[in-house]
């Protein structure tokens, strides 16, 4: 029988209860790490210590380039496509809201949930231009949950987009790359490498 782990108490305390009781029953307060709920740990968790190092592979010049980078509406999408433009990039951003991109970028509307609107999507783009030299894959949806109380169909949501989009969208992308090659950037997040207590089923996609 499975059962979850804990901190070796048969109660976890909070920072609540450190303030009540007898003086003799109060914990030290600011709470203790294991006295800490859950997400707090997590999000004190001093990531720099086991961060993985990723080896950069810088391109001589974006001037010129083409870029295609997904989830260009909003976020990190949106500052990685205002990023390429002002050194130089030719940028298209697949999104589902266009009309939210940077003015300078083209957009193209496309739902990463459905393989075939992808491949419609670049079929616009071979229209276009001859060649990709850049993707990002940065398009990305999280419902934060438990796996206690998560719902399948965000999982499998999350699963099209996370997963099943980036690597539709790196084939596509490939095919489009010149025979010198190019780059593909996938942008992940922290919580593949260690779950928060929210990420039942976001973080197995980010991992993967």
């Amino acid at each position: 029988m499975f059962t979850p782990p804990h901190d070796g108490s048969k109660k976890r305390r909070t920072p609540l209860d450190a303030l009540s009781g007898s003086p003799k029953q109060r914990s030290s307060f600011p709470p203790t790490r294991l006295e800490q709920p859950a997400i707090a740990r997590w999000c004190s968790y001093d990531w720099t210590r086991r961060s993985l190092v990723c080896s950069s592979l810088p391109m001589d010049s974006l001037n010129g380039k083409v870029a295609v980078v997904t989830g260009a509406s909003s976020g990190i999408g949106h500052a990685i496509t205002e990023s390429l433009l002002a050194k130089g990039a030719k940028v298209f951003g697949l999104c589902r809201h266009i009309g939210k991109i940077p003015k300078a970028a083209i957009p193209i509307s496309c739902d990463l949930r459905q393989p075939a609107r992808i491949a419609h999507a670049f079929e616009i783009l071979q229209q276009a231009v001859p060649s990709i030299d850049i993707l990002v894959n940065n398009a990305g949806i999280a419902y934060l949950s438990s796996l206690l109380e998560g719902k399948v169909a965000d999982w499998d949501e999350m699963w099209e987009v996370n997963v099943r989009g980036l690597a539709v969208c790196s084939q596509e992308a490939l095919r489009m790359m010149a025979p010198e090659g190019g780059r593909i950037v996938n942008v992940s997040s922290l919580s593949g490498h260690r779950v928060p207590p929210t990420g039942g089923f976001y973080a197995p996609t980010k991992f993967a």
